[in-house]
């Protein structure tokens, strides 16, 4: 098809993506749900819920759905894309993205951008570019084994690091390096509010990011790049992602904290490239969102009661001796162990 037809087609899909983004930041009509106690959300507290904003943002999920799944669509793609187009293609659903995700966070410190976020994605494979959803991964195939290839693999992973953090802790505080007492009396609080943001989580950050930068982004990446660059490529971008939580107008920079931005886009950074490795054996999304919606949920449920302080040459070993030993096990774990558990399960992608 014509490139003239292509942009004119994007742009639409750009004015319906502002439309709806406007819908969500213009009509909270004041109506909040407070909350018993402020939940940390990101890098914000917050302590009441835009009511509409928040309903709006799963029930317009419904239209959505009956339009890709029970409307028959007559598909026609464009020509195959090179390197460049897909990249400049990208970078501008990228940056409008992130111009209307930080206008969204400044207002509500909520993520309320995912629902318009999504329908821009969905409309940009189905209607400009002219492919299925499930082309980039979002299909139920294989549902059930996915799922359970999900807990099989958060229950090895949480059992390797507990193993290995546990060692070399109180390796450390039998060494006299580490006060293991000041670890142990560090209570744990637990946050409800944020278990009960699980549906929200899975349901609109999850699909939106996993489907923009798993599914979209890698895919079209991986038919133009090698597999290591494209995995590189795709998760820096997602770790950038996370900057918009960081901007402040009226802080030095316009940024509120910079270590903690550099800390939270290092291990985003990390957990795309985690997420992307997960999807290039299974071309399957269940379980990047599974895990993507279960991380966030609980991030924000659990939070210790008073910071723990800890002794330069504490954290020097700390943090030196667990980078020592994950990152091997990160590799092993990648080239042992998660094929023959995607083989075992049945959950390994087949050409």
């Amino acid at each position: 098809m014509e490139q003239k037809s292509f942009w004119k087609d994007q742009a639409i899909v750009i004015g319906f993506f502002i439309g709806i983004w406007s819908i969500f930041y213009f009509g909270d009509f004041g109506w909040f749900f407070p909350l018993d106690e402020s939940v940390a959300v990101g890098t914000t507290p917050i302590s009441a819920i835009p009511i509409i904003p928040v309903l709006l943002s799963f029930l317009l999920l419904i239209p959505l759905y009956w339009w890709v799944y029970k409307r028959p669509h007559k598909l026609t793609h464009y020509e195959k894309q090179g390197l460049k187009s897909i990249i400049l293609v990208f970078l501008l659903l990228f940056i409008l993205i992130m111009i209307f995700r930080t206008l969204i966070l400044l207002k509500y410190g909520l993520p309320l951008e995912k629902t318009p976020m999504i329908f821009f994605i969905v409309l940009q494979i189905i209607l400009v570019e002219g492919f299925y959803l499930r082309d980039f991964g979002f299909h139920s195939d294989k549902l059930w084994r996915n799922v359970a290839f999900t807990f099989v693999l958060l229950l090895i992973i949480g059992i390797l690091v507990a193993i290995i953090i546990g060692t070399i802790v109180f390796g450390l505080a039998f060494a006299g390096i580490l006060d293991l007492n000041s670890l142990l009396g560090t209570s744990i609080s637990v946050n409800w509010y944020g278990f009960a943001s699980f549906p929200f989580q899975l349901l609109c950050v999850g699909i939106s990011e996993e489907l923009l930068f798993r599914g979209y982004f890698y895919t079209k990446l991986r038919s133009n790049l090698g597999q290591i660059s494209s995995i590189l490529i795709s998760s820096i971008l997602f770790g950038l992602f996370h900057v918009a939580w960081y901007i402040d107008p009226s802080a030095p920079g316009f940024i509120s904290d910079w270590s903690q931005m550099a800390f939270h886009v290092g291990y985003t950074f990390i957990f795309g490239i985690c997420m992307c490795i997960i999807f290039e054996r299974t071309k399957s999304l269940i379980c990047p969102l599974l895990i993507h919606g279960l991380m966030n949920s609980v991030g924000a449920s659990l939070a210790t009661a008073a910071e723990i302080e800890l002794f330069i040459e504490a954290q020097i070993w700390l943090y030196g001796l667990s980078a020592g030993i994950l990152i091997p096990m990160f590799f092993i774990f990648v080239i042992w162990i998660l094929p023959r558990l995607t083989r075992l399960i049945g959950v390994e992608y087949e050409a």
